[in-house]
């Protein structure tokens, strides 16, 4: 399809590129062209000047010259073949008005009714499909459909520094997902504790946030959450969507509580629903912590019952009953682990509250006998890449037992006190590698973190506010993750370790007596009890559901009567209360009614009655049977 457009004289405030096809490529807002139907992308075709005259073999400089010779000819024209750009990307305003409308038309969100007054309107094209959508905060929302990304534009209309990427009206979307860098929020206090979130998945993702929502911004449609964190000492990792909202609904009394909000692409494809304790009870016993245990005669633990004045009922309302105890992990005092005769990174500030980087912080720490001269040693950021940033360290000497800390520009106002030295460049979040070098650039200490550095994705993520510190060290020349620990309270005022500390421990007790020496050895020290089978606390004593039809139910029985054993991350159920190990009483299909089918006469019924309107299945607690 081609576009001719008559020429104004003068100068046209138009742009081009390209060799074989010469391309429009900018228009200025105040050059003469500006209000002609012509946009960024259109292909020049020709240029047609007075008697008939039509020039089409020219490059874009070819052009350029053809144009200003011929400047005041009134009958210059320009023909144009109608392209698209294959990807480009606008800026949008902090308004509710985008200057156009978004529909969704054969399966794509796509822009139409461009306003005469939309300051893109030489860039975009009626038709174009809407990719991305892109927050300052990282944010991306990718391959949405068009009510997904109204939604996300309207509850972000203040928000400057959007963009919006959009392809040709033939592209095909890209895979559906959401790309952030993690963050960790603390959850405000509100008078009904309704938080307006809809959640789903098998790992809680973010379907919905309502409008009066007081996370409105903050969470977005498509994050996933990893962890819900309680002061009451407990910490719940990967909940299905159902069973964190039953625990948000149950902790909603509780201030301070937490969320660590993640992409996708941060969860493994195996991980399971756990819970961690971390007791404030000094219980040298199960009957010190009033909680009673029983194996099941295959080496494995499980909780029988808690008493009714144990601390540990705070944890969750309706009880720990039926939860297997994954792990044990405790300081064991009796193995004191002396550190290297050489400078080490002690603690690390890389995650400090909100989007500001200005009071990250690192320090390092001398544990050796004498005092060590560092100057011209050096700080690496991403030292195993092509371009690394380097930080000189200035002449200076750290004591034995002494500290440095390099800090930011807000360090001092943020702590009272200044730092040694100024950090050069930014620690960030998602991960990167810090390595310290001596005057000779040998390598004298490393560490790292984030989902991006694989051999670092094994240590513990610090959330805002918090940093990782060294309570260990191996014999290796730098650390590695097991040398490193979560510092709830950053310590810039002191940044030295004991020239011992005790190494931690985690041990899987397979029988009761097992569970019991370990209470006796950890008492007095910092531990937390990790527990899996977290979906029986929640498990409901029954459940009635009215199954949908035409459709595969993605879950999968055993045993006799059937067991839910599977539930597929795309089945209609997922986001139901029903849950992996209830029984399924009965099932009704067309008046009729099936009891304690097992699992080949039921599944083969499900599937032969999948058209039939008004089936419905009634599951059951296993303990309650």
């Amino acid at each position: 399809m081609s576009l001719i457009v008559p020429l104004k004289p003068g100068k046209l405030g138009v742009s081009f590129s390209g060799k074989s096809d010469v391309v429009v490529s900018s228009i200025q807002e105040d050059g003469a062209m500006h209000d002609c139907p012509v946009k960024v992308g259109y292909i020049v075709v020709s240029l047609m000047l007075s008697n008939n005259k039509e020039i089409t073999n020219f490059d874009k400089i070819e052009l350029v010259r053809l144009l200003s010779e011929n400047s005041e000819d009134p009958n210059r024209k320009i023909k144009f073949l109608i392209a698209y750009p294959d990807d480009i990307e606008i800026n949008l305003p902090a308004s509710e008005n985008l200057g156009f409308v978004i529909i969704q038309q054969n399966g794509r969100p796509r822009v139409l009714d461009i306003a005469p007054d939309c300051k893109d309107k030489e860039l975009i094209s009626a038709g174009m499909v809407i990719d991305c959508i892109e927050l300052p905060s990282s944010y991306k929302m990718i391959g949405y459909n068009a009510e997904e990304v109204k939604t996300l534009l309207a509850i972000t209309s203040s928000v400057e520094g959007r963009k919006m990427h959009l392809k040709s009206p033939q592209s095909t979307l890209s895979e559906k997902t959401t790309k952030f860098d993690s963050i960790t929020i603390t959850i405000p206090d509100t008078s009904d504790g309704d938080l307006g979130l809809k959640l789903g998945g098998k790992v809680a993702t973010v379907k919905e946030v309502e409008e009066g929502s007081p996370l409105v911004g903050t969470v977005l449609p498509g994050m996933l959450i990893s962890a819900l964190r309680v002061p009451n000492g407990s910490e719940f990792n990967f909940l299905p969507g159902y069973l964190l909202t039953e625990a948000l609904e149950e902790t909603k009394h509780i201030e301070g509580r937490r969320l660590r909000l993640v992409a996708k692409e941060a969860i493994e494809e195996d991980s399971k629903p756990v819970l961690r304790i971390f007791p404030t009870a000094l219980g040298k016993s199960m009957e010190e912590l009033g909680i009673k245990m029983y194996d099941n005669g295959l080496g494995k633990l499980f909780v029988d019952s808690v008493e009714e004045t144990s601390y540990l009922n705070q944890i969750l309302p309706h009880g720990l009953d039926g939860l297997s105890l994954l792990s044990t992990t405790y300081t064991d005092l009796s193995k004191p682990r002396a550190f290297r005769d050489h400078i080490i990174i002690s603690e690390v500030f890389y995650n400090e509250p909100g989007a500001s980087t200005s009071i990250e912080w690192v320090g390092i720490f001398n544990p050796c006998d004498d005092d060590i001269d560092i100057t011209d040693w050096k700080l690496v950021k991403n030292d195993d890449t092509e371009k690394p940033t380097v930080k000189k360290i200035e002449k200076a000497t750290i004591k034995s037992g002494g500290t440095m800390v390099f800090g930011k520009n807000g360090f001092e106002s943020q702590h009272g006190f200044a730092h040694d030295h100024k950090l050069r460049f930014g620690l960030t979040n998602k991960g990167m590698l810090l390595t310290l070098k001596d005057n000779t650039d040998a390598k004298i200490d490393e560490v790292g973190w984030g989902r991006n550095r694989e051999e670092w994705k094994s240590m513990y993520t610090a959330m805002d506010g918090q940093s990782i510190k060294r309570y260990s060290a191996s014999k290796e020349n730098v650390s590695k993750p097991t040398d490193w620990t979560i510092n709830f309270v950053p310590t810039p005022h002191d940044v030295a370790i004991p020239l011992t500390q005790p190494l931690p421990v985690t041990q899987t007790p397979t029988t009761v007596e097992e569970f019991q020496d370990i209470l006796l050895n950890s008492s007095g020290c910092d531990r937390h009890f990790t527990f899996g089978d977290v979906e029986q606390s929640f498990m409901p004593d029954e459940c009635a559901l009215v199954l949908p039809i035409g459709e595969d139910l993605g879950v999968e029985f055993e045993g006799d009567p059937a067991m839910i054993s599977k539930i597929r991350d795309e089945s209609p159920l997922m986001d139901l209360y029903v849950m992996l190990g209830m029984i399924v009483a009965n099932i009704k299909i067309d008046g009729k009614t099936y009891y304690n089918l097992d699992n080949e006469d039921l599944t083969e019924k499900l599937k032969n009655s999948n058209m039939k309107y008004g089936r419905t299945m009634k599951c059951v607690n296993p303990l309650k049977i």
